[in-house]
């Protein structure tokens, strides 16, 4: 069989092989924050990754489990992602993953750069491998005719309505933020989705016409078909009471992050 060395050590290419499919494994299942995953990794690990918008390095097995659980909260429930490749090298180790959903607008591509010591990961750096859009209007231009018009009025309801608040694509869709993650706007086939990070506070706090859907303890969305469902005042409204409650409790990405009270 052949081998892949690491300075004294020799170890089966299935070895790396293996542990590359079970973490995909456990990414297709939702069990990637799972002991048994986070077991791959040495303690002090290290994990780069771009979803956020701009690379990211995590630290440590505690921090590599917290950003998994923020990106299991913020990816679709009907994701699917498929691994491509892998590439089992003297001194590389790769892998090419392809991830589908509804609401992207194209499949994200792409690859992982793995260092993987005596059966352990000891960094994994996530990279994409297409051009990613930047702006609003990439999307928008990426989009079909018909989901067009109903995506653009929606983001210029939200920019009315949060001037201040930055504008860019994160998680492949059109993200404001205050403070963190406020509202995001999302294409689908045969509707958009206005969704809001801290959507269980607002449908408390804020939700005059009790239009958001979704269940559990955070998110929600306004599911919009057609232009004559954008609400401009009831979205105005839900779009400034979130970027308060960023504003006066914190990132509702992060940990240190509260929750507004009853």
């Amino acid at each position: 069989m052949s081998t892949v060395h690491y300075g004294c050590v020799e170890r089966p290419l299935v070895t790396e092989r293996d542990l590359i499919e079970r973490y995909f494994q456990a990414m297709r299942t939702g069990a990637i924050a799972s002991d048994e995953i986070i077991g791959l990794f040495v303690e002090e690990a290290v994990y780069v990754e771009p979803f956020g918008g701009t690379p990211m390095e995590h630290v440590g097995t505690d921090d590599i489990r917290r950003n998994f659980i923020e990106s299991q909260q913020r990816a679709p429930a009907d994701m699917t992602l498929t691994l491509d490749q892998v590439d089992i090298e003297p001194d590389c180790i790769r892998s090419v993953w392809t991830c589908t959903s509804p609401a992207f607008p194209h499949p994200m591509r792409g690859q992982d750069l793995w260092t993987i010591r005596d059966g352990k990961i000891h960094r994994l750096e996530t990279s994409f491998l297409t051009t990613q859009m930047s702006t609003v209007d990439d999307y928008l231009v990426s989009l079909h005719p018909s989901q067009a018009p109903v995506v653009r009025a929606l983001c210029e309801v939200i920019r009315r309505a949060a001037p201040d608040a930055r504008e860019s694509i994160k998680w492949a869709q059109p993200v404001w933020e205050v403070n963190g993650p406020a509202c995001s706007v999302k294409a689908f086939k045969n509707y958009t989705n206005v969704n809001f990070w801290r959507g269980a506070e607002l449908a408390k706090r804020a939700d005059r016409d009790r239009s958001l859907l979704g269940e559990g303890g955070r998110m929600r969305h306004i599911r919009v078909e057609s232009i004559d469902d954008v609400r401009e005042e009831a979205l105005q409204h839900l779009v400034r009471a979130a970027v308060e409650l960023n504003q006066r409790f914190g990132n509702p990405t992060r940990g240190e992050a509260t929750r507004a009270r009853d």
